[in-house]
């Protein structure tokens, strides 16, 4: 698809070609359900008229706008992602039949990341920093941009909108590094995730066939390696699919079998999520408070929600408790053993395997 689009964008002048490109992504949305156009379209509209308000608004208004934009987003996203979650574990507390209260809600594709992109728009316009977009087609490209819309990245208003407002057509070298991006994303998930994934669904489907714990390390280390080729390869395609159309996504994974420490691996796994709580959730309900009870509070809090926004299931959240803990026990560490020398040993790259078998200790 990303071919014949571009092929067509490329022969009508840009103005055209961004109507275009809002056509395919909307095409691209409804391919998998048409009805779900609707949600997108909900989410659009509403905080395209809350961006405009927000930036002329002031005081009590202002928070009221704000709030109708968190409203209306998080209640897509709640309600299709999470309702059937809480309804049923509310259910099984209460010893109610989950068939009573259960809706067996279908996920809508992309909710979760066009859900945080919009909402990362009206928050910078409320913070100030960025103008509200005053073309609805900008601003509908913007969340709709179909390369974006199945995993990620998480892309923000500043940096896309401003891309449109000065876009070129891109250099040779550009479209030629956006083929080598989606050839790489091809091979990480077809050959190398595919592959993995024979080894992790064989060890899973039953543990007990497989005793011992070099059989247990070996299908915990194919599964971390089929998520990681699985998620970064579908994440290269999509930012090649960008780049041929002359855009630039955000990088979202930065060699993190490098990581030295939980945070590092942090700032290396998932970049645009990692930087999306910490800008807009944790930053903000940190600020202006003291003490390292809050912040380590805030800290597991915000992990939660990130294990959350992975999956509507119980085990993300200890998923996400689980890091929260190790982040939290690495700060509390390296603040005692700062100037030691186990502080020295920790910062030498043979510490790496040791720092990412301790990562995923958990998903074993």
């Amino acid at each position: 698809m990303s071919l014949l689009v571009a092929v067509l964008f490329y022969s009508v002048p840009f103005r055209a070609g961004k109507v275009l490109l809002l056509c395919a992504s909307y095409v691209f949305y409804m391919w998998w359900d048409p009805r779900f156009i609707v949600l997108i379209l909900t989410s659009t509209v509403v905080d395209y008229y809350l961006g405009i308000l927000l930036e002329v608004a002031s005081g009590r208004r202002k928070k009221l706008l704000l709030a109708v934009s968190l409203v209306v987003n998080l209640g897509i996203l709640g309600f299709f992602k999470y309702y059937d979650f809480f309804a049923g574990s509310l259910a099984a507390l209460l010893h109610i039949p989950k068939s009573s209260v259960v809706l067996q809600v279908v996920l809508p594709i992309g909710v979760s990341f066009y859900t945080f992109a919009s909402l990362s728009y009206t928050f910078d316009v409320y913070w100030g920093k960025m103008k509200a977009v005053r073309n609805p087609i900008d601003y509908a490209l913007f969340i709709a941009f179909f390369p974006h819309l199945i995993a990620g990245p998480i892309i923000r208003a500043r940096q896309f909108i401003s891309q449109i407002w000065t876009w070129r057509r891109p250099a040779a070298i550009v479209i030629q590094s956006g083929i080598i991006l989606v050839l790489s994303g091809l091979l990480k998930k077809m050959v190398f995730a595919d592959r993995f994934a024979v080894v992790s669904d064989a060890y899973f489907k039953d543990p007990t066939a497989h005793p011992g714990w070099l059989a247990a390390w070996s299908g915990c280390l194919a599964f971390f390696m089929q998520v990681f080729f699985d998620f970064s390869g579908y994440t290269d395609i999509a930012r090649g699919c960008a780049k041929l159309l002359g855009f630039e996504f955000p990088l979202n994974f930065a060699r993190p079998f490098l990581a030295r420490n939980p945070p590092d691996f942090w700032q290396r796994w998932h970049i645009t999520l990692s930087t999306w709580v910490r800008d807009y959730l944790f930053m903000p309900f940190t600020r202006g408070r003291k003490g390292r009870f809050v912040l380590y509070r805030n800290l597991m809090i915000v992990m939660i929600l990130v294990g959350l926004w992975h999956g509507a299931n119980w085990t993300f959240v200890v998923w996400g408790a689980y890091y929260g803990v190790l982040l939290i026990g690495y700060r509390l560490f390296d603040r005692a053993a700062t100037g030691t020398a186990i502080a020295h040993v920790m910062k030498k790259r043979y510490f790496v395997p040791f720092s990412i078998g301790l990562m995923f200790l958990f998903d074993a």
